[in-house]
């Protein structure tokens, strides 16, 4: 059993992953991302949830952005295109 929170570090100006499950059905994933960090826009093959473990993050998605606080949680349909900005160092839980 580990801590969550504790399974990738900040590294500076950068995203930091670490994998906790991979198979060809499913990715959960924990990332840690710098302050000011963008997550250029992409699209994703399934629908993903991420959970913002520490900080805050905002998203945006069919042009309309949300800021997103420690504990909430966003879905990102399959196929649509999104981005990611992190506002502060933030730490997430992504499922896919």
């Amino acid at each position: 059993m580990r801590n969550i929170l504790e399974m990738t570090n900040y590294v500076s100006g950068k995203m930091n992953p670490e994998t906790i499950i991979k198979t060809d059905k499913k990715l959960v994933r924990t990332m840690a991302f710098d302050k000011g960090f963008h997550l250029k826009p992409h699209k994703a093959d399934a629908d993903v949830v991420i959970l913002i473990l520490e900080g805050s993050a905002e998203v945006t998605l069919k042009g309309s952005t949300h800021k997103l606080n420690t504990m909430d949680y966003f879905i990102f349909p399959k196929d649509e295109i999104h981005e990611l900005v992190a506002l502060d160092q933030m730490k997430m839980l992504l499922v896919k």
